[in-house]
Order: C-alpha cells, then structure tokens, then sequence
C-alpha cells in the first residue's frame, strides 16, 4: 500500500506547528539574562527605606497624589523628580550573576545584618522585599548582594548600589521659592542703588513701572524672572534659620515675583565670596551658588526693550514711510504688495521686504531720555524719517517710528505718543531712506525683441 503524500504533508505540517507553538509558549532561557532583584511597576512601589551603615535611614512614601513625601518625620519638600529617577531604577533592578546558590555566612561579603547599605521596598499588594550590599567583590567593579531571606548571593554593578547611596540633600526639593513661573505677573528687585518693578501687561508684554513707565525686554525680564523662580539652594547651612555669620541687614538683593497664589520673596546676602540666601516659602538658611546671585545683578539697559518696533516676524497689512521728501503706503491685497500713494501700482515684494526689515532692525544703542519735553532737542520735533507699521492679524494699533536726520552726527528716534530718547546707528536708519527710494522707483519696461522674418520657401 502506497503512502498518501497529502497526508504525509499535513502531518509534517502538524508537528512543525506544534514545534512552533511550543517555542512560543516555552522560549528558550536566555543564558544572557541577569537574575532579578526586584521587578514590579513602578507604580506599585509605595515606600522605600534607605539605611546607610552609621547614618539614619532616609524613608521616601508616595503620596495619594503619586507625589513623593519623605517620611520618618521630615517635613522638608521632597524632590520628586530626583525620587522618581531612584524609583524607576529600583522597580527593574538585576544583578549582574549568582555567585553561590547556598549561603549561610555573610560576613566575609559585607552582608551581615543591613550590611553597607539596603533598600527596604514596600508594593501596594506584592511583599516587602529588602535589598542588602556589601563590600566590592574581587574585580573592584561589582558589589555583593543578597536578598533579606533567600540564600543566594550575588554580584551588581556599582552603579546599582551608588544609585541608592544618597543624602536627605540628595533628595529634597532645592528650589528656595515656589512660584508659578506661568502665572507670574509682577517682579520687584531691590539691588541697593537700583529698584526695579516690572510687571506684564494684558498683551503678556513685560513693562518696566519703575523707573518707568517704559517697555521692557521679554526676554531679558523673562530671563531675570526665571533666575528669581528657579534659585536652588547648593549647600542648607540652617533649617531653622539660625545662621551665625551671616547678616540680611543690608542684603546683596531683594527679590519678588508675585503669582496667582501671592508674592515670592527671595533675599540674598553675601560673605566674602560665598552667597546665601533666605525664602519666604520656607525656613532656613541656605548656601546658592555665585551664578544664581550674580544673574539677578542688573541695570536698567539690560532689562529695557531696544526694539524700536514690536511687530517682530509677525505678518503685515500696511506699511507707511515718509523720508526725504517722498512717501509711500504700500498696502497687502491677497498676495500683491499694491504702492497705494501710487495708483495701487504693484510693488516687487521683495523691495517691499527689504523696506519692512529696515524697520525690523531699527535697534536702540543708547536711552538719552525718557522725557517727552526733550523730543525736540534730539531733532524729533521735526523728523526727517516717519515710518508707520499695520499688523495684518488682530486688532493692534499702527505703530509709529519718528526718526531723526541719519546725516547728523548722532542720530535718534522715538516712539509716537512715549516719552523715550532711543539713540540709533546710522546705518539701518539711512537703510531706510535707500529702501523707500527702491519701492518707489519704476522699473523701465521690457522690450520685446522684434520679431524674425521667415525666409520665403524655397530660398537658399
């Protein structure tokens, strides 16, 4: 009797299945794998002690929020970033192999007991789980480690304990204030011999009240904000505040930032070289670094807006320049620049451009004034440059550019309707009158080449 072929391939077919199957549900042991210490979700892990030979243990426990706490009746702020980190480390922590499967002496390994240092680990639902090391093993780059009662010993990178070797320091929350840095509106800083108030105006501008009114730079005031908001303590010197040596009577600077939930106030002193700094949002002493310090040092230029005009790379609508005794409204009408003084003569964008970033770069040097009575002393009176600017977006009023002769030996601008002096270089003023000349400038027609007769047929 001759064998069916069809059912020798569906039995094959079986069994190779079935080999497949098998190998799925039963992978092979990876002999790479690193024996597990601790495997969980890192949400699952609910507390932590950490216990240092000869030092108190540190015990962090997540709060219902998800936020970590320390515990063991610190009532400092946790970091809960630099927990978090310590967290994710732990909740897939292995060993780098299995030394010995039956241990009963820890001793000559530095494990007895709590050992050189262990990590108590408590779950929602799972067993505690402790996590005990030692002394380094003989290669120098490994550290012996046991699990509280099994009897295995092993071996894990130092990197894995040193994870865990920190101080209340190491984790506590070092920010001085806790400020809302989206929500603040307002900043006082009290250097001595200057005071600055700057608060944001309802466009989310930063205005200079004192001395002022005047416009503010929204970088540098955001920058100097920021350095306020995100001052780090780098050493406690006192918790309770109790700091011999160190004086706040006539401190190095007094700052505030004002959120949604009140005011922030951050005072520095210095000695000698070193800064210290005290905070209304907590108690204490304690040591910043110079950087921090030495960023909130600042005079009124470095703070004031040097833009001339606030229409950045925003789009445009409409563009007026009087200079020289000529001018020009260039309007936008869908993708057309139109010389609307002229007819609605179509202007090349790429003039109209270079006019625009004229005005763009018109940048301060110098604040001779911030009187309105002194216009007329710096040519402003009588400018020889007028140059107007319409957002194409928004409801925003026209802003207006008064500039001085840019033949003169210095030349100033200012502001329609403010009272500030801005001294400019010469250059990007005259590069106004330049770019007004070219838009208005007509290109000559192009004349079309004449036409070539045909050679009647048959001709040589």
């Amino acid at each position: 009797m001759k064998a069916n072929p069809l059912l020798i391939a569906v039995v094959v077919l079986a069994v190779l299945g079935g080999a497949v199957y098998y190998s799925i549900e039963n992978p092979p042991a990876d002999e790479d794998a690193k024996p597990e210490l601790v495997k969980a979700k890192e949400a699952d892990i609910t507390e932590v002690t950490v216990t240092k030979a000869g030092q108190a243990p540190i015990t962090v426990v997540r709060g219902a929020d998800d936020k970590w706490t320390f515990g063991g009746g610190l009532t400092i702020p946790a970091d809960d970033s630099a927990i978090g980190l310590m967290i994710t480390n732990l909740a897939s922590m292995d060993a780098d192999r299995v030394v010995e499967e039956n241990v009963t002496d820890w001793a000559p390994y530095g494990l007895e007991g709590d050992g050189e240092l262990s990590v108590d680990v408590k779950f929602k639902e799972a067993p505690e789980k402790k996590i005990i090391f030692g002394g380094q093993s003989p290669t120098g780059s490994n550290v012996f480690a046991r699990v509280e009662g099994e009897s295995k010993l092993y071996t894990a990178f130092s990197y894995v304990k040193s994870s865990f070797d920190k101080t209340v320091f190491d984790w506590r929350d070092k920010a001085l204030l806790q400020a809302d840095d989206a929500k603040v509106s307002r900043v006082r800083l009290d250097l001595g011999d200057r005071k600055y108030e700057l608060g944001k105006t309802g466009e989310g501008n930063w205005q200079i009240l004192e001395p002022g009114p005047v416009r503010g730079d929204n970088f540098s005031v955001g920058d100097l904000a920021r350095a306020i908001e995100d001052a780090q303590m780098t050493a406690v010197v006192s918790e309770n505040g109790d700091a011999p040596g160190v004086s706040f009577d006539k401190p190095y600077a007094k700052a505030d930032v004002t959120d949604d939930k009140g005011e922030h106030t951050l005072t520095i002193a210095r000695a000698g070289d070193l800064y210290y700094a005290k905070s209304s949002d907590q108690p204490g002493v304690y040591e910043i670094s110079s950087t921090t310090a030495e960023s909130l040092n600042k005079k009124l230029e470095d703070l004031r807006d040097k833009k001339l005009f606030d229409f950045g790379f925003a789009a445009i609508s409409r563009v007026t320049v009087k200079a020289d005794g000529k001018a020009a409204t260039i309007a936008k009408k869908e993708d057309k620049w139109l010389l609307s003084s002229d007819g609605d003569r179509e202007v090349d964008a790429a003039k109209v451009q270079t006019l625009i970033d004229s005005l763009r770069n018109l940048t301060a040097i110098g604040f001779p004034s911030d009187s309105a009575s002194d216009h007329a002393r710096y040519g402003l009176a009588s400018p020889a440059i007028e140059a107007e600017v319409q957002e194409a977006e928004g409801d925003k009023k026209a802003e207006k550019v008064l500039v001085s002769d840019p033949s003169g030996a210095r030349v100033y601008a200012a502001r329609a309707g403010e009272a500030t002096v801005y001294e400019l270089e010469k250059a990007p003023a005259q590069e106004i009158v330049r770019a007004l000349d070219d838009v208005l400038t007509v290109e000559p027609a192009k004349e079309e080449a004449p036409a070539t007769e045909k050679a009647p047929s048959g001709a040589n």
